[in-house]
């Protein structure tokens, strides 16, 4: 399959083409295991910060999965721990609450809690594509909004990578979507990270080709689950009933 042909041009994604969309939240929870609790003694109120959690992605991933009935993978215990959305070998795999440990430990942390999570996404994809699907990838996260100072410019952010025709066709289609719907919000590509950089989804794409598997990340500005509970409310509606006109239709 020629991968300029993958993807539907009408105003929606082709529900009757053999695809399977899934859901992720990588830093879904901040949640430290017992054994490790006492790495984090010094850590103060950390773990309930964007350090410690995305806050608000779960709820957002939970919302989501259930509009599109697609499989919900989500991280049970804090990045500070180890980052689910990391490689193994990148150098902040391990925060610096972890980073000390010795290597048997830091192998553990990594065969108890990093594996087991990716390589249940990356069956469940396998799983898919050898039975003839294409794979939509949604991962759910947030951003704090301000970092170092600078003030973030974007409400939403998508990532992906620009090469990949099926990824590029579907977060345009996405962003469009939302400003037709939601004209008050401001949207960007691969803010406020690129979507190249390591991820889960960046790992895939290693493994899955652009026939056959497009990783979209979801960046959702903490404004909004931090604000007043009635605009959060509001805005998970309003972000879950577009994405669903997006990629299901009306």
């Amino acid at each position: 399959m020629n991968s300029a042909d993958a993807w539907p041009t009408e105003n929606r994604l082709n529900k009757t083409d053999p695809w399977e969309i899934i859901v992720t939240c990588e830093h879904a929870a901040n949640r430290i295991p017992k054994r490790y609790r006492q790495l984090f003694a010094s850590a103060g109120n950390m773990l309930e910060t964007h350090r410690g959690y995305d806050i608000g992605a779960a709820e957002l991933a939970r919302r989501l999965s259930k509009v599109l009935a697609a499989p919900l993978f989500m991280g049970g215990y804090s990045r500070l721990l180890v980052d689910l959305n990391r490689h193994s070998r990148h150098r902040n795999v391990f925060s610096r609450f972890t980073a000390g440990l010795e290597a048997n430990e830091k192998q553990r942390l990594l065969k108890t809690y990093h594996a087991p999570y990716r390589q249940s996404v990356e069956d469940k994809v396998q799983h898919e594509i050898e039975n003839g699907g294409r794979v939509l990838h949604l991962s759910v996260h947030s951003f704090t909004p301000v970092l170092k100072g600078v003030v973030r410019s974007a409400d939403i952010g998508f990532l992906y990578d620009p090469k990949r025709t099926s990824e590029k066709y579907v977060s345009r289609h996405l962003i469009k979507t939302f400003q037709n719907n939601l004209n008050n919000l401001r949207y960007r590509c691969n803010y406020p990270y690129q979507g190249v950089s390591d991820s889960l989804t960046a790992s895939l794409r290693k493994k899955f080709s652009d026939d056959c598997y497009a990783g979209i990340e979801f960046e959702i500005n903490q404004h909004f689950p931090m604000g007043q509970p009635d605009e959060w409310k509001s805005f998970k509606t309003c972000f879950i009933q577009t994405v669903r006109l997006a990629l299901t239709g009306p």
